[in-house]
C-alpha cells in the first residue's frame, strides 16, 4: 500500500505485508538536479514476522544492497537514458 506521496516534498513511500512472513517498507526520496536530471534514492527495509524467516530476510537484504547497479541499469533502460 501507498503510505506516503508526497511530490512537492518528492517523498514516496510503499509498505507491503508479504504472506504473513516479512513485512517491506520502501523509501523513495526524488530530488532535482536541474530541469532534466532527478536523483532517485531508495531504501528497502524488511522485517521479519516470523523467526524462521530471519535468514531469508537477511539474504534478501544482501542482495538489494549488491542488486543497486542492476536497479539503476533496468530504470534507465525504461526511461531510455544512454549510461555514462
Amino acid at each position: 500500500m501507498n503510505t506516503v506521496f508526497d511530490l512537492p516534498s518528492g517523498t514516496i513511500q510503499y509498505v507491503a505485508f508479504i504472506g504473513g512472513i516479512f513485512v517491506i517498507t520502501l523509501d523513495i526520496k526524488l530530488t532535482s538536479l536541474g530541469a532534466s536530471h532527478t536523483n532517485v534514492d531508495v531504501t528497502s527495509t524488511r522485517t521479519a514476522l516470523q523467526p524462521a524467516v530471519n535468514d531469508d530476510v537477511r539474504a534478501l537484504g544482501e542482495s538489494d544492497r549488491n542488486g543497486g547497479s542492476d536497479s539503476q541499469k533496468g530504470i534507465e533502460k525504461c526511461l531510455a537514458i544512454e549510461p555514462k
